[in-house]
């Protein structure tokens, strides 16, 4: 064992706790990845290479937990319904380790997984440190012959639940379902958007060029570009004095199929945190009026402090619940954005206790997304145009809600086709846009 990864063994001990607390309150206290890990990061004084060790060990587990826990189940010489969910945490951390991060020797993985259990559950230590060294002598369980259920065996190999992996099934054919669920295991590509109310290409591309970050300008959107290298995004001094966004191309994508102009009168229906509205008023020169709305308060103010880091000063941010028919904005916009609340089932890179999701977390979501949708049309100008958009790739929520819609709203129609964008063949996150324009002339 090399001197460095015996000392990065050390040194990460307090950082497996902090990764350990991070992956139990998101499994057991139904907490958000991102967000968790933000709290641990201000709460707790670590360096900059624990915190990668944290990032990469918290969402590597937790993208994996299913795939993790048939792993286990492997090794134990008991039900693993009899493990403390404390035990089964640092056994998921600990066979993560082994299996999926190369910079941990085999070591290292067992002793320090033995270390943390006698933290948080010290009558597990004996079967952490067999079950561990059982696993390191065996070597990793293979499964796949064992399970004739194509849903079932791709849940344990992609780690997602059944409903999702049956849903996909059903969707589309096995093959891409494969490449679909494994591009979900992969990390995301990073862009960022230049804001041009805060700084230039110039100053975008001396301060990447200053910390040795790759970046790649885009072909679709001129002011995208994705990068990597980047390390502690929210130190840099142009992130903070506004200079560039991070966001991923498929929502500048809705955005550009807004078209939204100087002088135009748009609303962002479920705006938080602000990303599409910051966007809009770019495109818009900070020129016009820009509704943005929301129904969380903590959101709607957090988009109100970046809108004056941003340099935006056209948005009318408050708090309003689409679901609810505001009658005083009946035809009062040129164009109105409905990024709805969704699945997420395309964003399962970014947050991966979405993987996880059932039918019950998820069946009610249709009829919320079309009273947002019918509720925004009748906001809409007898001209106007209407982009409905989602980070999912479930057909119920996307394409289903666009066809009733278009049946039920006979004004409407289609100005383009609508766009799918997938993982694994557009290098951006799964999402949905539908483009509508609205012609009162042809319902009569």
């Amino acid at each position: 064992m090399s001197n460095s990864i015996h000392k990065g063994a050390i040194m990460s001990n307090n950082a497996r706790k902090i990764a350990y607390d991070i992956i139990y309150d998101v499994k057991y206290n139904k907490a958000y990845s991102n967000i968790s890990i933000n709290k641990a990061f201000n709460k707790n004084t670590i360096d900059n290479r624990e915190k990668g060790f944290v990032t990469e060990l918290v969402y590597g587990a937790l993208s994996r937990l299913i795939y993790l826990d048939y792993q286990i189940e492997q090794f134990l010489d008991m039900r693993a319904s009899k493990l403390s969910k404390q035990a089964k945490t640092v056994l998921e951390m600990g066979f993560y380790q082994l299996e999926f991060m190369d910079s941990v020797s085999d070591f290292a993985s067992v002793d320090e997984s033995v270390k943390l259990i006698k933290k948080v559950d010290n009558r597990s230590a004996g079967i952490i440190n067999a079950v561990m060294r059982k696993r390191v002598k065996e070597g990793k369980a293979e499964y796949t012959d064992k399970i004739s259920d194509k849903a079932k065996s791709l849940s344990i190999e992609f780690s997602i639940s059944e409903y999702i992996a049956r849903r996909f099934l059903k969707i589309y054919k096995e093959e891409f379902t494969r490449q679909l669920l494994s591009s979900m295991l992969e990390k995301p590509s990073l862009f960022i958007r230049l804001n041009k109310l805060r700084s230039t290409e110039a100053e975008l591309f001396e301060n990447l060029e200053q910390q040795g970050i790759y970046s790649k300008k885009n072909d679709i959107i001129d002011s995208a570009y994705e990068i990597s290298g980047m390390k502690n995004i929210g130190s840099n001094p142009l992130f903070v004095k506004g200079g560039f966004v991070i966001q991923d191309l498929s929502s500048m994508l809705a955005v550009k199929a807004l078209n939204p102009l100087p002088g135009d009168t748009v609303l962002d229906i479920c705006s938080a945190p602000g990303g599409k509205s910051f966007y809009i008023a770019d495109l818009m020169e900070n020129k016009g009026q820009l509704d943005s709305m929301d129904i969380s308060e903590h959101k709607i103010q957090m988009l109100k402090k970046r809108a004056v880091e941003l340099g935006v000063d056209i948005i009318n941010a408050r708090v309003m619940d689409a679901t609810v028919f505001n009658e005083e904005m009946t035809n009062r916009y040129d164009k109105i954005l409905v990024d709805a609340p969704c699945s997420g089932f395309g964003i399962i890179r970014r947050k991966p206790e979405i993987r996880y999701k059932s039918y019950e977390d998820v069946n009610q979501l249709p009829e919320i997304q079309y009273q947002i949708l019918s509720n925004a049309s009748k906001y809409l100008k007898d001209t106007g145009s209407l982009v409905y958009s989602t980070c999912t790739l479930e057909k119920k929520e996307n394409i289903e809600i666009v066809d009733k819609f278009l049946e039920n709203n006979k004004e409407f129609y289609l100005e383009e086709e609508p766009k799918e964008l997938y993982p694994h063949i557009h290098n951006t996150d799964g999402f949905f846009i539908a483009k509508f324009k609205k012609d009162i002339n042809k319902s009569v």
